[in-house]
């Protein structure tokens, strides 16, 4: 059952016990633009490689093995008009590893990557931003080479010509 934690903030907990895995994600909503998608899925990758108490993508996949190999991604989703930035994360269950707590440690870490970006000089690092940059890049560009992505977005933009939000595909 949903609990308001402030305005806007919502929490939900599914409560089970029969996975051997804990689920947490964190999304961050707002109205669909298609001027603000490629930023969008740029911020998705320099937040999902890189925070300022883990500098390096070496350094947060250390991090992520201490914690019995947890898993950790950032991507970019659309649900109707609303297009979202997902903090996703994955770590085994207590039961499994002699009762020792996870949980606490992952909602710290999720309280890094996203509230401590890798930053210098009131934006991204340079070195780190130039390269999610041409990675994006390089990803989008690919993207023609996948015949049935390119099927599916030249339909998508024949169907929603009038709605620009709904021609792109989010692909990250």
């Amino acid at each position: 059952m949903p609990k308001q934690l402030a305005n806007g903030v919502w929490l939900n907990v599914i409560k089970t016990s029969q996975f051997k895995t804990i689920s947490m994600t964190v999304d961050f909503l707002e109205p669909g633009q298609v001027t603000a998608l490629s930023k969008r899925i740029l911020l998705a990758q320099l937040l999902e490689t890189s925070s300022a108490q883990f500098p390096t993508q070496t350094a947060l996949a250390s991090k992520l093995s201490m914690m019995y190999g947890a898993n950790y991604g950032v991507n970019v989703f659309r649900y109707g008009l609303v297009s979202g930035l997902r903090f996703s994360s994955t770590i085994i269950n207590d039961h499994f590893i002699g009762g020792q707590s996870l949980l606490k440690e992952m909602v710290d870490f999720l309280r890094t990557v996203i509230y401590e970006p890798l930053t210098e000089n009131q934006g991204f690092e340079p070195v780190t931003f130039k390269r999610q940059q041409q990675n994006l890049v390089a990803y989008l560009r690919s993207l023609n080479d996948d015949k049935q992505y390119y099927a599916e977005q030249q339909l998508s933009e024949l169907y929603f010509e009038e709605q620009p939000f709904f021609c792109y595909q989010f692909v990250r």
